[in-house]
């Protein structure tokens, strides 16, 4: 009786280490999911994009179109236009037609914080993924804060009755829209930071580009 169960025993310890090691390479394919989630494929985006190239693109079409409503400084009307155009490429609850892809900045910034924040939680997430969240998520929550103050701008242009009362409120959402993908250099170092303030659209992308290395996958 007592070889049997000698025998059985390794078997036993055997069959419990797969099953932890099964587990962990679950954990961290929970991580990796989500990861790709915010830069590859996401179900409700247009063509199933990735979050975070969602924001990127809805960014650069509403920094595009306040640049140009900027640039009409003596047409109300092309300014007005335009800022029709910003608002629904941030948020299409705010326009709900325009040339933006029909997601919105501000929604796909969010849902690349929820999924950067899930990955990180994960068990068995690792150390970069875990510092890199960090990063990405205070860098989106810039470019989300400047977006809607963007918003707020492009009210300005659209409650305006003249080009002089609309043109500042112009230059105000060109200038916010470039700094929600460029990010801006608040503290005066001569960079663009992930810190509070600092980092925008592209800094996130960088910081997920390089999660998504340390984690050895491909974007």
């Amino acid at each position: 009786m007592k070889k049997i169960i000698f025998r059985i025993a390794p078997v036993m310890i055997l069959g419990m280490a797969l099953n932890t090691h099964a587990l962990a390479e679950q954990s961290v394919n929970a991580a990796h999911a989500h990861i790709g989630h915010v830069m590859t494929h996401w179900n409700d985006t247009p063509s199933n994009h990735g979050l975070l190239p969602v924001a990127m693109k809805e960014g650069e079409i509403a920094a595009a179109h306040a640049a140009l409503a900027a640039k009409s400084s003596n047409d109300l009307s092309a300014m007005k236009l335009h800022a029709r155009h910003v608002r629904h490429a941030i948020d299409t609850s705010y326009e709900a037609s325009g040339p933006g892809v029909g997601y919105g900045l501000i929604k796909a910034a969010n849902g690349a914080i929820k999924h950067t924040t899930i990955a990180s939680k994960s068990d068995g997430a690792s150390q970069a993924v875990k510092t890199h969240t960090d990063h990405v998520v205070t860098s989106l929550g810039n470019s989300i804060a400047r977006s809607r103050m963007a918003l707020y701008a492009a009210q300005g242009v659209l409650i305006s009755t003249s080009p002089e009362q609309a043109a500042p409120h112009a230059a105000k959402m060109a200038e916010l829209t470039q700094a929600a993908i460029e990010g801006a250099d608040a503290n005066g170092d001569g960079s663009v930071s992930w810190h509070a303030h600092e980092g925008g659209l592209k800094v996130a992308s960088q910081h997920m580009s390089v999660m998504m290395d340390a984690e050895g996958m491909k974007y």
